[in-house]
Order: structure tokens, then C-alpha cells, then sequence
């Protein structure tokens, strides 16, 4: 591996003012279709109705022709006028890939003019091994059924310049449009659509349209009254865009019923998974419900309380992540209750030191942990680790324990053993522990404070988070991190992961740049380094329900429109990679 400074490598690449540009057209590319309005979030659905009653998988989608054919103008659009853009693409994408995923795009796009506000999707996938699992039931609205027809008729005759495909044998019947389901005699399998006056079917066979009809001649509603319905009925009640959901009752494999309890997923029923645009962010939220009292692994989160351990965290940190659990002692009895679960190691330790880690460890602690970067990542990462004490004495005693009989086995191995130091500072014990294990250096200092133990790389970080918590200007305060909570009836979290990564990124690619770049480049490279933004993940532990949740200005529907016109991202790292070019143009060895 060359060892040559990465500013020299830099600095010889002749294409770093081509890549910068690159990256500035793209992103603002990416912003402008991120800024392209959707559809408005719909409210009710006829198709989740109609679905049929043994629908174990559902998804659906809105009709996103509007946007489809605005990303693809804007594309077009900003491919004229940037030069760099049209080489990324054109040196990445395949001609042929390119043609059919343009021409797949613009069919998509003339298919949904013909079709309502939604597409929805239902299969049955709680099949036993004998049967064969349902090729499902796609369903749209439609408004212009004769456009729809003569659309698809082009599709099937080549003329929107797709390949066509045309298989009949005995068994399949290839791809039909039955005129009524109700009369016809098909019996082989394929892939069949009837289009009646306002909905659009297709199903991988004829007897899964006849039941459609008998459902919609009837008004006889067999999937509507389920609790799987109605999980999707209230779903639709907040508005939705983009969902998918999974009955997790009737998915869940048979067979396995203690692994399954020690998990807490014998009792789930629904597993729900939305996407969806509001004002400017696009919420991600995915929920498991459960059946009764969360219990086992699924239950050691707790419910959202207010963390306390975010008043030690610098407000401009870089990384944050905490969660509140469960009684510790409990935790550590379900892990006991496995049969399999080897107690012998822990039951060894306990004997050697005279102590109990249920009662002696476990029993001290709190729910709350938090984890955080917020000072400078080099030389020394400035990480800093807050943990609930109750009983910070018994804690201590405990730890030292541990800490000699780590010693003892170091020692029986000839190596040095680990050393614990105490001193007074700022009217507490400041705890250092350091020592040197086959050629990796060890030290963390911590101390007890008002129910926490408070730890971190060295003695200057953890007096550092005592002086935020005095201060009261910290992470909980700050705008970065008050901006992207959410506005919903939670004023805490049971877990969260908070990173603004981007703002240590800045300083380093400054560095890297102030002696390679001309000051047109420098502000491109500064423009892409404000775009990095600070994100959020959340979770709520409700008494039957868990919920994982999330806000970003991007949107997954989006970013696959840009793929299926051929735009990948230039920032992956074989792109990088290639920047790191040698003197003669040869990409340098990621390696």
C-alpha cells in the first residue's frame, strides 16, 4: 500500500475540478426531483376492500405518473447543460440498459394518465408446502379504460419499443386480457388483466379474477372486518403514500414456538412499513404490533421516558445514540430462561470473585445508556459513555472484582495487568483505567454523578461533560437537534440515533483542498459539505406495539426514479477510488 499523503494523491488526480463539478450538479439534480410535489396522501382506499380475505402481504403505491414525467423533463433538462453529468451517465450505463430503462420509464408514465390515485397490491403467502403460493392480486383505479386498453395494446404490439414476449404452451398461457372472468374457460396458468369500466385487475389466474368479480357483483366484503383490514384501515385514516405491510399472525413459521416466545414475536400480528411526504421531509416509519403485552426480547425496550444522559453531550456532538431498557435483572433472567444459554462461564466467574452479576451488576443499573462522539475524531476519538447507576458503590465494588480477575488470567499469560487509579477532582472520584493488551493501549476515566456513571476517553472528557450538564447548553438544546424532532404527541424516545457526521467531514476535506483547488473549486467542495445534514432515527416501545421512525429530505421513490434512468449516485467509493489517481492516470489500489 503506498503511504504517500493523500493530498499529494489529490492533488495529481487531473480530474478532481471534473468530479467536484460532477458532485455539485448531481446533488443539485437530486434536490430539484426531491422538491418535485407528490401526490396528496390519501386517506381511504376501495382496492384495500377488495382484496381477498387470505391476503397476508399488502402494498400500495399512488399514481406517480405527474412526477414521473416532471423527473424525467427536469432530467433531460440538466443532462443538456451539464457536460459532466452526460459523461457520468453515458460512461455508466450500459446503451442498451439505458434505451429500455427510458423507454420502460416513459410506459410506465403514459400507463398511469389512464389510471386513478392508487395501485395496490395483495398477496397470500401463508401457503403450506404443498400449495403453491399465490401469485397475488394487483389492482388499480382506472378513469380512461378504452386509453388503458389501446396503452397496453401498444405495449403488446412493440410499438412503445419494448421487447415483447409471446410464450403459449399447454400448461402457460403467456400474458392475456380476459374480457370477463365470470364466463371464461382458461384453466392454464399465466398471467391474466381484465379491465372493467373503473378498476384494472391482473392475477396469475382466471379463477383469481372470477373471484374479484363475484366480490364486486355481491358487494360481499370477505377481507374487510379482519384485524389485519383494519390495521390498514387506520393506517389509511392518517394518510398514506407509500406503504407495505405483512400479517405476521398467519407468516410466522410454525414449529419454533420457544424461540419464538424468548423473541416476544409469538404474540406479533402486523408488521407496517410507510413512506410519506410532509411539508418538505419525507417521514419513514416502520411498526410491529403485537397481539398483547410486548414480551421477551421485544419488550426490553422500554416506553419513552425523558433521557437524562443528553445533559452531558456536547450541543454540537457528532454522534449520539441511547435507548431506555427494561430492568436490567430482568433482562439478564430471560437470557438465563434459554436452555441452550451457557451459564456455566458466568456461574465459574461469580464463584471466583464471590460475587452475583444479577445482583451485583445487573441490580445496580438503570435503563438508560447513551453512547457519544462529540469532540474531535483524530488523534483520539473524544467518545464519552453514560450509563444509569442506582447504587454506584456496589457498582464499583463489582467492577474492581472484575478487574482482578482480568488481571490474574493476564498475569498466568505473562502480561501486564491492567491499572485502576483513583483521585479527587471537582469534589468527586475520578476513576482511569489503562493498561496495554498485545500491543493495544486501553484508557477510560469515569466517575458517579446524580444516578449516572459518566465515562469517557480521557480525564478532560468526562470533566468536559460535567461542565455541559452545568451549563445547560447540550445536545437536548440545541437547534440541529431540536429541528428534527418530530411534530407527533411523543415528547421523548425510547431509543434515538442522532449523527451530524458531516460538520467533522468539513474541516478534514478543507484541509485536503485548500492547497489543490482554485477558489471557484473550493466553494463547490463547501457547498457539497453544507448539503451533508444531521439526521435522526427514533424509537417508541408502546405496550403492544414498537415503532422505528425516521426524517430525511430525500424520498425512496425518488432516488429509484434517478436509477431507473440510469443517474447512480458519484459518490459511491469506486468513484472515489478513481479520483485517487497516479501520476500517469492509473487509479490507484483501493486496497
Amino acid at each position: 500500500l503506498d503511504r504517500r499523503p493523500l493530498e499529494n494523491e489529490l492533488a495529481w488526480s487531473r480530474d478532481v475540478g471534473r468530479y467536484l463539478q460532477l458532485l455539485r450538479d448531481y446533488s443539485d439534480l437530486r434536490n430539484e426531483i426531491a422538491a418535485v410535489p407528490h401526490p396528496e396522501l390519501r386517506v381511504d382506499s376501495r382496492l384495500l376492500d377488495l382484496m381477498p380475505a387470505e391476503t397476508t402481504v399488502y402494498a400500495a403505491a399512488p399514481n406517480l405518473g405527474e412526477v414521473m414525467r416532471e423527473v424525467r423533463q427536469l432530467l433531460e433538462e440538466r443532462l443538456g447543460d451539464s457536460e459532466a453529468l452526460a459523461a457520468w451517465r453515458r460512461d455508466g450505463v450500459p446503451q442498451l440498459f439505458e434505451t429500455f430503462s427510458e423507454r420502460a420509464f416513459d410506459v410506465a408514465a403514459d400507463l398511469s394518465l389512464h389510471l386513478g390515485a392508487e395501485v395496490a397490491l395483495g398477496l397470500d403467502l401463508a401457503t403450506s408446502e404443498a400449495q403453491r403460493p399465490s401469485g397475488g392480486l394487483l389492482l388499480a383505479e382506472v378513469v380512461d379504460a378504452d386509453g388503458l386498453r389501446a396503452a397496453i395494446e401498444r405495449i403488446a404490439s412493440g410499438e412503445a419499443g419494448l421487447p415483447t414476449v409471446s410464450i403459449e404452451t399447454a400448461r402457460f398461457a403467456g400474458f392475456v386480457e380476459i374480457e370477463d372472468p365470470r364466463t371464461s374457460n382458461e384453466e392454464r396458468q399465466g398471467v391474466f388483466l381484465w379491465i372493467d369500466e373503473d378498476l384494472a385487475a391482473m392475477a396469475d389466474s382466471v379463477e383469481a379474477l372470477r373471484r374479484l368479480a363475484e366480490r364486486r357483483d355481491t358487494a360481499q366484503r370477505p377481507f374487510v372486518g379482519s384485524s389485519f383490514h383494519a390495521t390498514l384501515e387506520d393506517l389509511y385514516a392518517e394518510g398514506v403514500a407509500l406503504i407495505a405491510a405483512a400479517d405476521l399472525e398467519r407468516l410466522l413459521p410454525p414449529g419454533d414456538e420457544e424461540n419464538l416466545a424468548f423473541l416476544g414475536v409469538d404474540t406479533a400480528r402486523h408488521l407496517v412499513i410507510e413512506q410519506k411526504k410532509i411539508d418538505e421531509h419525507t417521514q419513514h416509519r416502520a411498526s410491529v404490533a403485537f397481539g398483547e403485552a410486548r414480551q421477551g426480547v421485544a419488550s426490553w425496550l422500554a416506553e419513552p421516558a425523558p433521557m437524562g444522559s443528553l445533559e452531558f453531550v456536547a450541543p454540537d456532538a457528532k454522534l449520539a445514540t441511547a435507548a431506555v431498557f427494561r430492568d436490567p435483572a430482568l433482562l439478564l433472567d430471560d437470557l438465563s430462561s434459554i436452555e441452550d444459554w451457557s451459564m456455566e462461564g458466568m456461574r465459574a466467574f461469580e464463584e471466583r470473585n464471590g460475587l452475583s452479576l444479577r445482583d451485583d451488576v445487573a441490580a445496580t443499573l438503570g435503563g438508560e445508556i447513551l453512547f457519544a462522539l462529540d469532540g474531535p475524531l483524530l488523534p483520539e476519538p473524544a467518545w464519552k459513555l453514560i450509563v444509569e447507576v442506582y447504587d454506584p458503590a456496589r457498582f464499583q465494588w463489582a467492577l474492581e472484582r472484575s478487574i482482578e480477575d482480568s488481571n490474574d488470567a493476564l498475569r498466568a499469560d505473562g502480561l501486564a495487568p491492567l491499572e485502576l487509579e483513583e483521585r479527587e477532582s471537582g469534589g468527586r472520584t475520578l476513576y482511569t483505567l489503562s493498561g496495554t493488551i498485545e500491543d493495544v493501549t486501553l484508557s477510560a476515566s469515569y466517575t458517579f454523578v446524580d444516578g449516572y456513571l459518566v465515562a469517557g476517553a480521557n480525564p478532560a472528557v468526562v470533566d468536559q461533560a460535567l461542565r455541559y450538564r452545568a451549563s445547560g447548553y447540550t445536545l437536548a438544546t440545541s437547534p440541529s437537534f431540536l429541528e428534527l424532532l418530530p411534530v407527533d404527541r411523543h415528547n421523548n424516545f425510547s431509543a434515538f440515533l442522532y449523527q451530524d457526521l458531516g460538520s467533522s467531514l468539513q474541516p478534514i476535506a478543507e484541509r485536503l483542498t485548500e492547497t489543490m483547488l482554485d477558489d471557484e473549486q473550493r466553494a463547490q467542495a463547501a457547498a457539497i459539505g453544507a448539503e451533508m445534514k444531521p439526521a435522526l432515527v427514533y424509537a417508541y416501545g408502546a405496550p403492544r406495539r414498537v415503532t422505528l421512525a425516521a426524517s430525511s429530505q430525500g424520498d425512496a421513490l425518488s432516488t429509484l426514479m434517478m436509477r431507473a434512468l440510469g443517474m447512480r449516485n458519484p459518490a459511491g467509493l469506486e468513484a472515489f477510488f478513481g479520483l485517487l489517481a497516479n501520476v500517469d492516470g492509473t487509479p490507484a489500489d483501493p486496497s
